[in-house]
Formats: C-alpha cells, sequence, structure tokens
C-alpha cells in the first residue's frame, strides 16, 4: 500500500524507517526520501502506520515457550504426592 502518492513511498518504506528509530512523520519521510514531504497529505496517515506497526511488532514479540522452559513449569508446578 502507498503511504505517499508524491513521492512513491510504501507502507513497508515507512515501517521500515520506524525500525530504524523514526519516530515523527517528518523523521520517517527523510529517511524513506532524503527530502522534505511535498503536500503533506500522508502526514494525517502517519499515527495509523506507526499504530499498525506497533502492534505488529509487539505479536512478534510473543514467543512459545521451549520444551525446557516446559518442563520447568511442570516441574515447579506439580503436585507433591506424599
Amino acid at each position: 500500500m502507498y503511504f505517499c502518492n508524491c513521492r512513491g513511498i510504501r507502507e513497508s518504506d515507512v515501517n521500515a524507517a520506524i525500525d530504524k528509530g523514526c519516530c515523527t512523520y517528518k523523521s520517517a519521510y527523510r529517511a524513506c526520501t532524503g527530502e522534505k514531504p511535498v503536500c503533506g497529505m500522508c502526514q494525517t496517515d502517519f499515527p495509523a502506520v506507526l499504530a499498525r506497526h506497533s502492534v505488529s511488532q509487539a505479536s512478534m514479540q510473543v514467543s512459545a515457550p521451549t520444551s525446557a522452559q516446559d518442563a520447568d513449569m511442570v516441574a515447579t508446578t506439580a503436585p507433591v504426592m506424599p
């Protein structure tokens, strides 16, 4: 999906800029093009792109437990039989 029609910036380009530490519209735009915004219409879309990116990154950071972690959990939560 295009983020900026003036310069042909895709949302994936903006996401890559966010990954590099850009957290404002202008910094992400400059990271993508090296230039200033042309008309600024895409500025209104930036908060939504940033929010989608944040949700996407948060869901990728959730990891499934390893078998060793499962074994530790079972060992510490299993009832003790007399």
